[in-house]
């Protein structure tokens, strides 16, 4: 288990695709955020992708039941080999471990030497957890150990959360050592009083780390306000009852909080879109995850090209060089942060950088 899991600056440990987008020159992506669904059995009433009073709003072409076509899945992990891409994050849209080819998927990873990391509900966690055992991290999207509570915040059964906590009980004691397992936590009006409880509970089962981190809300200042005291009251204390060499709880509640409310870009040149662009289930590749399902972020459609023809051309070329994030990127921005450190380095006058 590392320190470095939520890191700005792993991009420096790849200084030939910096080089590269300093120097014009567009190679292949480091890594891929893949959204293979938008098919999920949970309903979460804080869920960017369906919440209608979320920071998004509805205001985009998201359709739940869409899923990436196998022939197309197929050609697309062809090219990501062939290319040389390095990482994928399977993520949602919807839930990635019920895609109706997820087994294909990770064994093709697998067997190709290509990192893995998962964004889950962790619903199907048990039932391919011999192929997940492989991944270089997973994280598991929990907000509440207690049954009564995680049932009525994401609409299932009231042993759901009961049966997942041993599902990634078992699949803590198979994993490799190297297979960070996390959860993520959002921390909302409705399940604040639970973080002390719930951190307990994922030492006993087995997690590596829980990450604590705000609902995303259009308000986010008004909407956290009355219990945000509260919150960071009961991770602290969790923090210093628990957190040991071998589990780690990570604050990340009031930092999210002031960066999902900062719209405005400092930055013309956003390099991360050339780093980690985003495959979604509509079949199209997005700029980036926060752009996935808007028509702006689209580069391509995979039922019209392969994703080797659209990364590599001219049109792709010329949006990266044109894209204007102060005027396009007026919305929450995941990779803001990693956007500024990298900006910062790629104009450092090479004159004046040995006077350290």
């Amino acid at each position: 288990m590392t320190s470095e899991t939520y890191s700005n600056i792993k991009i420096f440990k790849h200084m030939d695709k910096l080089r590269s987008i300093q120097n014009g020159v567009l190679t292949s992506p480091i890594t891929i955020r893949l959204k293979p669904t938008n098919v999920c059995q949970h309903n979460c009433f804080y869920c960017a992708y369906r919440d209608t009073d979320g920071y998004m709003k509805g205001s985009y072409g998201f359709n739940k039941m869409d899923s990436i076509p196998l022939d197309i899945m197929k050609q697309l992990l062809k090219d990501i080999i062939d290319m040389g891409v390095k990482g994928i994050i399977l993520s949602g849209g919807g839930e990635p471990l019920i895609y109706e080819h997820i087994e294909y998927v990770l064994s093709t990873l697998n067997d190709n030497n290509i990192d893995v990391g998962i964004i889950t509900n962790g619903k199907n966690l048990d039932k391919v957890a011999n192929l997940v055992s492989e991944a270089k991290w997973v994280r598991v999207s929990l907000d509440a150990t207690d049954p009564e509570l995680y049932s009525s915040m994401r609409g299932v059964k009231k042993d759901e959360v009961v049966n997942i906590l041993k599902g990634m009980k078992h699949f803590a004691s198979i994993k490799k050592l190297e297979c960070e397992l996390g959860v993520n936590y959002v921390v909302n009006h409705r399940n604040y009083n639970n973080i002390y409880d719930t951190i307990k509970v994922l030492k006993e089962v087995g997690v590596d780390h829980v990450k604590f981190a705000p609902r995303a809300h259009y308000d986010m200042d008004k909407y956290h306000e009355p219990f945000a005291q509260n919150a960071i009251d009961e991770i602290e204390k969790g923090k210093e009852e628990f957190e040991d060499e071998n589990f780690r709880v990570i604050n990340k509640y009031v930092d999210y909080i002031h960066m999902n409310v900062i719209f405005d870009r400092p930055y013309k040149f956003c390099p991360m879109q050339q780093i980690v662009p985003c495959i979604a289930a509509d079949s199209w590749v997005y700029i980036c995850h926060d752009k996935a399902y808007f028509p702006t972020g689209r580069l391509g459609s995979l039922k019209d090209k392969t994703f080797r023809e659209i990364w590599f051309s001219e049109e792709t070329y010329d949006r990266f060089k044109n894209f204007n994030a102060k005027e396009e990127c007026k919305h929450h921005c995941a990779w803001d942060q990693r956007n500024i450190i990298i900006n910062e380095f790629l104009e450092l006058n090479e004159d004046n950088v040995n006077f350290i």
